[in-house]
């Protein structure tokens, strides 16, 4: 029965909200009664997503100031949230100059991520940096050696794990009733508009975002490490973009398009933020262009240290946008539907089904996700503790997507080494450990 592992759930939900996984001993921690002064640098869509978290925590924080190429789209926000006192600017080092601002949420375009991470973590600011941590395993460690050398607190977008349904989740895979977990598979479904979105924006060139598993599901990945408790040594992948292709669009824009009123592709403004100022002529991109070179349907497969065997699929096109899961143990297999709160445990002992049903715990976007890792990084700046996700989680989901990449292009199996997760250049320590032999011989 559930009542079986409640106590196990209890206590590790209040673990996760308790335990500290990052701890900066070098700051002082700021004044409870104090709100945290907060600078946000990038006002697109997920920097409007986290503004929106902030301001309905007025006595944890405030938001002193904004930084972005755009003025209109600044000016937007700040009107929209009634954010008299936040001061706007164009310039990164401006705003960091001085004490304005305590930390800064960085929701700049992926390739600029270690452009702002690094001068940030150099100002001596703490710094919470959207999902994915950066394009390449390279930035990656550049923005980790610099937080290290900062001594100051990180945080990486990873927000599923802040949501109830995977945090009940990993609590039923680590009280054991599943027994030892044999395998994953879980899945991301993007709906049409969603998916479409994704093949008209920045995002689909690997340039500006890295791999598109990487920029759309580093936070998956990482969902699939943490129930692991592991790190996959070896993947193999195959994908492609097999359903967004040009033959397949009917004009270069949806402005010159005849289909515009019945397709359901078309540009949804709803997942992008572009304003006169910011709109240059041809934005309404048809999503079947032929500028673009990610994918929008892949298959992964992951072997982890600890022997569990996952799968992972994405798809760019579905009816009906949303992720799933299923655990296979030695006792039982456990499903989940992400956004219907549900998780089935079937138990193979004795034929037993067991329900639940769980509901977001607000209404925040990624099922009460984005206002819990919010606020979870609000507190960590004044505790000096954080139990969200950290650099060394974002790495290694970059790790993971760098070799699923290789896979897919050689069409085979790439190993991966238990060096490639650690922060210092890879190559270094290969040569520092054949050197290392070599003077042992």
């Amino acid at each position: 029965m559930v009542e079986k592992y409640l106590d196990t759930v209890k206590e590790h939900e209040q673990n996760s909200q308790n335990k500290p996984l990052i701890m900066s001993a070098t700051s002082k921690s700021v004044s409870s009664k104090t709100p945290v002064s907060i600078g946000i640098i990038g006002s697109g869509h997920r920097g409007g997503t986290f503004i929106n978290e902030l301001v309905k925590m007025p006595e944890l924080a405030r938001i002193s100031a904004i930084c972005d190429v755009s003025t209109e789209r600044m000016k937007i926000l700040t009107t929209r949230f009634g954010l008299k006192d936040t001061k706007q600017f164009t310039s990164l080092d401006e705003m960091l100059a001085g004490n304005l601002v305590e930390a800064v949420i960085v929701t700049v375009p992926d390739n600029l991520h270690r452009w702002a991470a690094v001068k940030i973590f150099e100002a001596g600011k703490d710094v919470m940096l959207e999902k994915p941590l950066a394009p390449t395993a390279e930035d990656c460690r550049a923005i980790l050696q610099a937080h290290r050398r900062s001594g100051r607190l990180m945080q990486v977008g990873f927000v599923l794990r802040s949501t109830s349904f995977y945090r009940r989740v990993k609590a039923i895979v680590d009280s054991g009733v599943l027994g030892q977990i044999m395998f994953i598979h879980a899945c991301e479904y993007l709906g049409v508009q969603h998916g479409a979105s994704y093949m008209t924006r920045w995002h689909r060139k690997r340039e500006n975002a890295g791999t598109f598993l990487l920029a759309k599901c580093s936070h998956d990945l990482d969902i699939l490490n943490w129930l692991t408790g592991s790190k996959p040594q070896a993947v193999a992948s195959f994908g492609g973009n097999d359903f967004f292709l040009p033959e397949r669009g009917g004009a270069a824009h949806c402005s010159e398009c005849e289909r515009t009123e019945t397709c359901p592709y078309q540009v949804d403004l709803n997942w992008h933020f572009i304003t006169g100022e910011t709109r240059p002529p041809g934005s309404d991109l048809c999503a079947f262009n032929d500028d673009k070179d990610v994918i929008d349907n892949q298959v992964v497969i992951l072997e982890y240290a600890n022997r569990i065997r996952a799968t992972f699929e994405l798809q760019l096109f579905h009816p009906v946008g949303g992720r799933r899961i299923t655990i296979g143990g030695q006792y039982g297999y456990l499903e989940g539907d992400f956004e219907a709160g549900k998780i089935t445990i079937h138990y193979n002992t004795d034929g037993r089904i067991e329900e639940i049903t769980l509901k977001a715990a607000n209404d925040s976007g990624h099922g009460g996700g984005d206002f819990e890792f919010t606020r979870s990084f609000v507190r960590a700046i004044r505790t000096r503790e954080t139990n969200s996700a950290g650099a060394e989680a974002g790495l290694a989901a970059n790790v993971i997507a760098e070799a699923v990449e290789r896979s897919r292009l050689k069409k085979c199996v790439v190993p991966i080494s238990l060096l490639e997760y650690e922060v210092g250049s890879i190559q270094g320590k290969i040569q520092h450990r054949k050197k290392s032999k070599t003077i042992r011989k």
